[in-house]
């Protein structure tokens, strides 16, 4: 039989510690990694998420924005053609009643935004020493 003086298995002991502790190292540089991998597709999906809401907040403001606009170049078509008809100074209540025959759910505020809109593209003008009244703008 061997036998292995103190010193001896002080040494072994401390052998099968250094293995050990060596184990342990290589397990949490293993987790490590996997944590900077998890890390990095998380960041990936972030981005992806951060794009799709964009996307999908341009597609609906486009959409907004067109069915605005759609409606805001109708409504002042109308008006234009309420005023080519009319061929006269119009007062705005009735150009007003028209055009709300036709967009039932327009409120009167949003109708003055469209004549001051036509009149800063100057497409008509107020009529002069007729308040209230408007007209198509003389081509020269």
């Amino acid at each position: 039989m061997l036998h292995t003086t103190f010193a001896q298995q002080v040494a072994m002991m401390q052998e099968v510690d250094d293995r050990y502790e060596r184990r342990l190292l290589d397990e949490v540089k293993k987790v490590d990694r996997e944590i900077s991998s998890l890390q990095d597709q998380r960041n990936a999906l972030v981005k992806l998420l951060a794009r799709a809401r964009a996307e999908r907040h341009a597609e609906r403001d486009m959409t907004i924005l067109r069915s605005s606009s759609i409606d805001r170049i109708a409504i002042e078509t109308k008006i234009l053609q309420v005023l080519e008809k009319n061929k006269k100074p119009t007062a705005a209540k009735e150009i007003y009643s028209s055009v709300l025959s036709s967009f039932p759910g327009l409120k009167e505020s949003t109708f003055r935004s469209h004549l001051h809109r036509l009149k800063n593209k100057q497409r008509i003008h107020p009529a002069k020493r007729q308040r209230g009244f408007w007209m198509l703008k003389s081509e020269p």
